[in-house]
């Protein structure tokens, strides 16, 4: 934090638990929880990817339009593309001191390299920014918890539902926009 903004960030101590001993104090970094944290993260990243080496910018174009707060949702042609955005990402991204990781593919390929993926994912569904992807189909599920089965059905209930079904990607947008037509 600049030192000319942390007294936004100020918070009192008592000195050995004597109330009467009140320090004021100053955060020098930005506070965990703090309603501008995901604004700093996406600034920070978008910093970096815009101050990459020549070679890294073909990755760095694609990271910017995949990013969803930290998170990469991409999809690559072929399991060599997949190898090379995850290695370049992981060489830019390593010099802002993020570590790249967690990689997740549907593709089988055992000369793949293991290490560079932390999980593959065969094995069925994975979740993917409050969805599932079901690696087998290639597909993406928004598994509702029933979500409607609520009574009595009222217009607040309705929209209480609605707004219960986490949509980051707006692929759910033609269904829900009936519901809150509605309101």
């Amino acid at each position: 934090i600049d030192d000319k903004d942390r007294d936004y960030l100020r918070f009192l101590w008592f000195e050995k638990g004597d109330p009467d001993k009140l320090k004021i104090y100053r955060h020098k970094r930005v506070v965990i929880g703090i309603n501008a944290r995901p604004f700093l993260l996406g600034v920070t990243i978008l910093y970096h990817l815009d101050n990459v080496p020549e070679h890294l910018q073909e990755v760095a174009k694609k990271l910017k339009t995949s990013m969803y707060v930290d998170n990469c949702v991409t999809s690559l042609d072929t399991i060599e593309e997949v190898e090379s955005f995850i290695e370049q990402s992981k060489e830019m991204m390593l010099s802002a001191n993020f570590d790249m990781r967690g990689w997740k593919y549907n593709e089988v390929k055992s000369t793949f390299h293991q290490d560079a993926v932390e999980s593959p994912a065969h094995e069925g569904n994975v979740s993917v920014l409050g969805l599932e992807w079901n690696t087998e189909h290639d597909t993406l599920i928004c598994a509702h918890k029933d979500v409607f089965d609520v009574f009595p059905v009222t217009k607040r209930s309705i929209l209480s539902s609605t707004n219960q079904l986490f949509d980051p990607l707006g692929m759910l947008s033609t269904v829900t926009i009936r519901f809150k037509i509605l309101m």
